[in-house]
């Protein structure tokens, strides 16, 4: 089997938001409240740009990931995954870090983001995997921040030899 990527769409993002792991149901309730279901497809959707992305696997999708920017130069990781992701977790992390290195390479963040839910097991140990760190707590919010100054260099493919 392979991990297919392509750009996220609304049929994949529902998909996702609805069959969502336990603890990114619990994230998005945090977030969005009673209806969170309804008003994270809707914020999803809308996230349709050129950093969006949606990973299948055994035809179906698994995850919907992607970079926001919530203020000039500050961006933020985001992704929502089934509990399928379990299947193709270590090309799906390639797949992630690659995407994040070159996404730094072309758009020159300050800073990069991601957050999870205090308590939540499995995305800090995706951020870690990704090169993310660690930075605070802020509430029930655990922030953890990528290196870009180190990343920049990084080269993202292979050399031939």
């Amino acid at each position: 089997m392979t991990l297919a990527v392509c750009l996220t769409n609304d049929e994949a993002v529902q998909y996702v938001v609805w069959n969502a792991r336990n603890w990114n149901a619990m994230e998005l309730h945090n977030a969005f409240g009673p209806h969170w279901r309804m008003k994270s497809i809707s914020l999803f959707c809308s996230l349709k740009m050129k950093n969006s992305w949606c990973a299948v696997w055994n035809g179906y999708p698994v995850a919907v990931f992607g970079l926001t920017e919530f203020a000039p130069g500050i961006w933020s990781v985001y992704m929502v995954s089934t509990e399928a992701v379990s299947e193709c977790g270590r090309p799906l992390a390639r797949r992630l870090k690659r995407t994040i290195l070159d996404f730094i390479q072309r758009e020159h963040p300050i800073s990069i983001y991601a957050c999870a839910l205090a308590g939540n097991s499995k995305s800090p140990r995706w951020f870690e995997m990704l090169g993310a760190t660690f930075e605070r707590i802020e509430g029930n919010i655990e922030i953890y921040k990528f290196r870009v100054d180190l990343c920049a260099s990084e080269p993202t493919t292979r050399r031939q030899g």
